[in-house]
């Protein structure tokens, strides 16, 4: 598995949120890459390199938090699932998607082209 998109959501959220932040996925592969605690295959290299340019004079932490713990969450706030997939959440969750795969793509050609210009 290559979590190349997970990885461009990280890049996305360090470039853009400033300050010290924690950031939570429920991929502990991912998130032991991230934490230098597990091997990074080629493809990923070049992400890891960019998270931790990105990383630079500020704290960020890197925690597992499986899926579980997320519905468990939920629930210990009172919340049911009819109450969390209301229109205006789904309306907001497919413009959000749209947006990040909008900049996905435009990341992914940029990386592209760098990797090309690089190669030449």
């Amino acid at each position: 598995m290559s979590h190349e998109a997970e990885f461009i959501g990280i890049i996305n959220v360090l470039e853009n949120l400033p300050g010290d932040l924690e950031v939570r996925n429920d991929d502990e592969s991912l998130i032991k890459m991230l934490n230098g605690e597990s091997k990074v295959r080629q493809a990923n290299k070049r992400y890891i390199e960019k998270i931790k340019e990105l990383c630079q004079n500020r704290i960020v932490r890197f925690i597992h938090n499986g899926r579980d713990t997320n519905l468990a969450s939920l629930k210990q706030r009172g919340f049911s699932f009819q109450e969390i997939d209301t229109p205006e959440l789904r309306d907001w969750r497919l413009s959000f998607e749209n947006e990040m795969k909008a900049k996905y793509k435009e990341r992914k050609r940029r990386m592209n082209k760098e990797k090309k210009g690089v190669a030449s």
